[in-house]
């Protein structure tokens, strides 16, 4: 579900930018940089996170008939990808002007949302402030700041800015990078919360039936 999520948030971009016209917020090189480098790490990292607490209060699966994704976790890529990708589209047109500043937020912006997006699919049973053992993996810190090192070099360093093609940000232009990628994680908190409660999830069957 993570490696969907960010995934097909650069894909959404990418295709959105197409389909409006705009130029491509996103260079090879810089989408290369993400996936290798930034989002490389974490994912393997998140793979070796402790097992879940409760595990055996949970009713027993019909691995012949068991989805490997379920609905609310398809969701949850759905919407982080439209959400967020909309997001960064929206920002990326907003400084357009700059080309090379935008495709940098841009840049700056995914990459955040891989790094930071990561401590809420820990767990897509509870909230990422119940979560028992939160700084049990500490490995999984050491890659969110090795991302973000990664990432502040390719944007700060002259000779990177180059092979990149990024140029240093402001600190008005971090907290809107900042500002996304924590919606993005509030995206997934709040679809994690509907799915755990029967009423809101009731309420919202019924309302889907009425309309359709």
């Amino acid at each position: 579900a993570y490696i969907l999520s960010t995934s097909f948030i650069a894909i959404v971009i990418i295709a959105g930018a197409m389909l409006l016209g705009l130029p491509a917020p996103l260079t090879i090189i810089q989408i290369l940089t993400i996936h290798l480098v930034c989002d490389g790490p974490p994912d393997i990292i998140l793979g070796f996170d402790g097992k879940q607490s409760g595990l055996m209060e949970l009713r027993p699966q019909d691995m012949k008939n068991e989805k490997i994704l379920s609905g609310s976790v398809k969701f949850i890529i759905l919407s982080v990808s439209l959400v967020v990708g909309s997001l960064i589209l929206f920002v990326f047109n907003y400084f357009k002007a700059d080309l090379a500043l935008a495709q940098t937020i841009s840049f700056a912006t995914v990459g955040s949302v891989n790094l930071i997006c990561i401590f809420s699919f820990r767990n897509l049973k509870k909230s990422i402030f119940n979560v028992e053992g939160f700084f049990s993996n500490p490995y999984l810190f050491l890659s969110l700041i090795y991302g973000y090192v990664i990432i502040l070099v390719s944007i700060y360093s002259p000779s990177l800015n180059k092979i990149i093609g990024t140029v240093p940000l402001g600190l008005s232009h971090w907290l809107v990078v900042i500002g996304v990628a924590l919606l993005a994680s509030c995206v997934v908190e709040l679809i994690k919360f509907v799915d755990r409660n029967d009423k809101i999830k009731n309420l919202l069957s019924r309302v889907i039936k009425k309309s359709h």
